[in-house]
């Protein structure tokens, strides 16, 4: 099994094409595959800081909410977030969650 490998702008280049535009907030990367105008990306810095800012402020949970190390992906219809390799959106899917319903006992 190789190594997991950290976004860096070479490997979201690699990945996305030198058409893609990719830039930072903190340390999340933003990769915009939609050619938006330069007041959009601002428009979407802005969100995304402000949503770090104030995370109580957005309806969205915390599994969906950007957290260091992913990458956020606009296209023309939405906004993906890729999470980081060591986060798991639904660690309790991936590896069960116990019954914690009473068992009755045989007696």
């Amino acid at each position: 099994m190789s190594p997991v490998k950290h976004a860096t702008e070479a490997l979201l280049r690699a990945r996305f094409g030198p058409e893609a535009i990719i830039n930072r907030v903190g340390a999340i990367w933003m990769v915009h595959v939609d050619q938006p105008s330069k007041a959009e990306i601002q428009e979407r810095e802005a969100e995304l800081q402000q949503e770090l800012l104030e995370p109580d402020e957005y309806g969205c949970c915390d599994l969906m909410r950007p957290q260091a190390g992913d990458t956020l992906i606009y296209d023309e219809v939405m906004c993906l977030i890729e999470p980081a390799p060591w986060r798991k959106l639904f660690p309790d899917l991936d590896e069960g969650e116990p019954d914690r319903r009473p068992q009755a006992h045989a007696s």
